[in-house]
């Protein structure tokens, strides 16, 4: 019982700096804010949450991985004014379109600016991996502010144009996510 109550705790917790930290998107760009939504928490190794700030052309996805200890924002672009639950970050055709901030942010700076939380990447030992868990979960429990309040100051300075409309950036910064996947998948 204690387990859960510490868990809606940290839930609470995430939903109200997620509010402080991101609220300009309501005030500044005419957003409406969505309650933080539990995904998939009926299996151990996906459970998840999300709270999303939404206008009339754009989903602002702000989302917490609890098991992989990662957060991040996405941005979706929405059908006819309609968030759809098929996107793709990478440019699938017939899936609305959409963007990880963090992607964004790596193409702008030619990779200058680097994501508070680590990633080794798929080649990675399983010793590497464990350790980038372990450094996230850290940092997620240390410094769960500074990790959102990052991402709010990436949305401010980076993606100023797209939370005004123009989206015009997403096709290549997927084609440059698609190819940085590709270069550590694949070694091209």
């Amino acid at each position: 019982m204690s387990v859960d109550k510490n868990l809606e705790k940290e839930l609470d917790d995430f939903s109200t700096i997620v509010q402080k930290e991101f609220n300009f998107l309501v005030d500044d760009y005419g957003f409406t804010r969505n309650e933080l939504k539990k995904l998939d928490f009926e299996s151990a190794k996906d459970k998840h949450v999300k709270i999303d700030y939404v206008n009339n052309f754009l989903c602002v996805q702000i989302d917490w991985y609890l098991v992989d200890c990662s957060m991040g924002v996405g941005l979706i672009e929405l059908e006819d004014g309609r968030m759809t639950n098929k996107f793709s970050y990478f440019g699938r055709e017939g899936l609305a379109r959409a963007v990880s901030l963090s992607t964004l942010v790596e193409f702008l700076t030619n990779g200058k600016v680097k994501n508070p939380l680590p990633h080794f990447g798929p080649k990675a030992s399983g010793r590497k991996a464990m350790k980038a868990d372990r450094e996230r979960e850290k940092l997620i429990n240390e410094d769960k502010q500074g990790i959102l309040a990052t991402y709010s100051s990436w949305l401010r300075e980076y993606a100023t144009d797209i939370l005004k409309g123009d989206t015009s950036i997403f096709e290549v910064v997927q084609r440059y996510g698609n190819e940085k996947r590709s270069r550590e998948y694949y070694g091209y």
